[in-house]
């Protein structure tokens, strides 16, 4: 008997040319950074529009690297969406920061500018010293840059734009995410599931000089070199620890991988909005909402989200609709359950009582599941999954 193809939510797309670029750096004289390290790094700044490209080990060390390059410090407010990864949130504590979790905008999940300025003006009226913004493009749809960039100016706070699921992506009727138009600093990730990957491995985007140096300098154990970094140089062996920095440093190998993925991402996003096409066409026909993408954005779909009321559903509850559906070849997930749900925050006393400030992601949460969103995905493959949830949720617990 045949195996059953497996569909997961993501999956990483290589070809030969991708081994190709890996092989031909095994062949040569670098493997950690190197020359495919500074030719990705200018590919990206050319490809995204910004002035420097700083690639590290992860999307999370990105973050991280972002946190320390903007002088977040203990008892500075960052505000962070409710919905995310873990590691948006974390950064903020590996500076000894705070992350405070705001909600998202019911129609994009995305943080809610209107619930920021009312954040910002509470925490403010205690005495907080509010910092920072980090936005997130959840399942590859913009935030509202625009406005959180007026809002920004007008409390005089940095911003940041955690873009790792929305690389390939438009905003405002044409801005390319990750140009720092309207951030001060951009982070990506090159995780196998995202848009184009380096195995693992992440970015910073900026147009700031000093910013760029100073990640470059803090991924490499906040070391410098050479006559002019150095006032007593005294040859080009030496180098210098200016300040306590970390080995967030990306190979040549994976370089070399992410700049041949990087020829690819229009390709690849252009194949995730067809299938999103087709989503968004038939589950509304069987009791799924999908996402919505604002007229002046062009989603890239990392994710593929659906909502359902599973409330309604009795026995068919969302651990059986996952249960049944894996049976079939079929592996969902969920993005995400709120960061404050997990226990390290959860007991923590300045998030106490988020369940009634976060209404809108707490709701999302209890109805949310992820649909293979890749561009491996066939036709076949699609309309196995469109038949199965057609079935498996019947039409009369369409959500209003």
């Amino acid at each position: 008997m045949t195996a059953r193809k497996v569909l997961t939510y993501g999956h990483q797309c290589l070809d030969d040319l991708d081994r190709a670029a890996v092989m031909e750096v095994l062949k040569g004289d670098w493997l950690t950074q190197g020359p495919a390290v500074e030719r990705f790094e200018q590919e990206l700044a050319e490809y995204f529009g910004t002035r420097f490209a700083v690639v590290c080990s992860s999307g999370t060390a990105a973050l991280h690297l972002a946190a320390l390059c903007l002088g977040w410090r203990r008892r500075d407010v960052v505000l962070v969406p409710a919905l995310t990864f873990l590691a948006t949130a974390n950064c903020c504590l590996y500076v000894e920061a705070e992350p405070q979790f705001v909600d998202v905008d019911e129609r994009t999940l995305t943080i809610d500018p209107d619930e920021i300025e009312r954040r910002v003006k509470s925490l403010r009226s205690e005495g907080r010293q509010v910092r920072a913004i980090i936005g997130v493009d959840l399942a590859g749809h913009s935030c509202d840059w625009p406005a959180l960039r007026a809002l920004a100016d007008r409390y005089d706070l940095q911003l940041v734009d955690d873009a790792c699921h929305a690389m390939g992506g438009t905003y405002a009727d044409g801005v390319k995410v990750g140009s720092c138009v309207h951030n001060d600093v951009t982070t990506l990730s090159f995780h196998p599931v995202k848009h184009i990957t380096t195995a693992e491995g992440g970015a910073v985007l900026t147009n700031d000089p000093r910013l760029a140096e100073s990640a470059r300098r803090l991924r490499n154990h906040g070391t410098v070199r050479g006559r002019q970094m150095i006032p007593d140089w005294e040859g080009p062996w030496q180098y210098d620890m200016v300040e306590l920095g970390y080995n967030f440093r990306l190979s040549d190998l994976q370089a070399a991988l992410g700049s041949s993925q990087l020829r690819k991402i229009d390709r690849f996003v252009a194949r995730r909005r067809e299938i999103a096409s087709v989503y968004s066409d038939r589950l509304p026909q069987v009791s799924v909402q999908p996402l919505q993408e604002a007229p002046s954005v062009r989603h890239a779909y990392h994710l593929y989200i659906g909502r359902a009321d599973f409330g309604q559903l009795g026995p068919t509850s969302r651990l059986a609709f996952f249960e049944r559906c894996a049976e079939r070849g079929i592996r969902l997930q969920v993005h995400y359950r709120p960061v404050v749900e997990n226990t390290f925050y959860k007991i923590r006393p300045e998030h106490q009582g988020a369940t009634a400030r976060l209404p809108v992601s707490y709701r999302f949460y209890r109805q949310a599941f992820s649909l293979p969103m890749h561009p491996q995905l066939t036709d076949a493959d699609i309309e196995h999954v469109l038949a199965t949830v057609g079935e498996l949720i019947p039409a009369k617990v369409a959500r209003s």
